[in-house]
């Protein structure tokens, strides 16, 4: 798993710095020559809108953009894992639990401890780990599958914080973006010496690309981060509630079989 992401963060960035290049080299081009370059190609669509974008992130200002871009990146490939993580330690509880209650009505001790340790998740995790204290007094178990549940939901959260703080990050170079940019367009109405909608208008563009583009990043990013918590809060309830299910058929087995 640990590969996967570190060849797909490479390609990100591969693909980052092909897209920094080829915005540069769009600065170099005169308007007839991007036109030219639009005009013979046999995708026009596509190309054009290819350009567009092009254009934007150049008119946005390229440091800027840039910055922007990286934390999209970044915020994609942590969401992505986080959620790849969280699907992967789903599980079905009820049919878990359902297994682990007829092996522990048979005495089966062992069998249940096989079923966790071959069950992915933190609720399988939990489980087993309070069944291995089931010959010790019931204030140990309780205390063991707590202690391991708060260890297990803090996995979940894993990378969480990084997530919020990157799309934080994004709107807020997002409004150093549109500072900078108002910044740009009242230099050169000073240089000019007047103010005209065409003197201002460069500084103006970046100032909207900028902000646009920092509050799309926030959005998607804010997006993805609401649905992992959503899922680390299903998982957490899925974990509480196993270990005082558990906890329970731990004392109907001291019960039956340790009078």
């Amino acid at each position: 798993m640990k590969r996967l992401f570190a060849n797909l963060a490479m390609a990100s960035v591969f693909s980052f710095c092909a897209i920094v290049a080829v915005a540069q080299d769009t600065v170099s081009l005169v308007p007839s020559q991007v036109e030219g370059i639009v005009a013979d190609s046999p995708e026009s669509g596509a190309a054009g809108l290819l350009q567009t974008m092009e254009e934007r992130f150049v008119e946005g200002n390229v440091f800027f953009m840039s910055l922007i871009c990286l934390i999209l990146l970044a915020g994609l490939i942590l969401s992505i894992e986080r959620v790849i993580f969280l699907n992967l330690s789903n599980v079905n509880a009820k049919k878990l639990l359902s297994r682990l209650e007829d092996a522990l009505e048979k005495g089966d001790i062992e069998g249940a401890r096989n079923i966790c340790s071959n069950t992915r998740g933190p609720v399988a995790a939990v489980c087993y780990q309070g069944l291995s204290r089931i010959d010790e007094s019931p204030d140990v178990v309780e205390h063991t599958a707590n202690i391991y549940a708060k260890i297990q939901i803090n996995r979940l959260k894993k990378g969480c914080s990084w997530i919020a703080l990157l799309f934080k990050i994004a709107l807020m170079l997002g409004f150093i973006g549109m500072v900078g940019g108002l910044v740009v367009a009242l230099d050169a109405v000073q240089e000019a010496g007047e103010a005209t909608l065409m003197i201002m208008a460069g500084g103006i563009k970046m100032a909207l690309i900028t902000l646009a583009s920092g509050l799309v990043v926030y959005l998607l990013l804010k997006i993805l981060y609401s649905f992992i918590q959503a899922k680390i809060e299903n998982l957490s309830n899925q974990v509480k509630d196993a270990f005082i299910t558990l906890f329970d058929m731990i004392m109907k087995y001291n019960l039956k079989y340790k009078k």
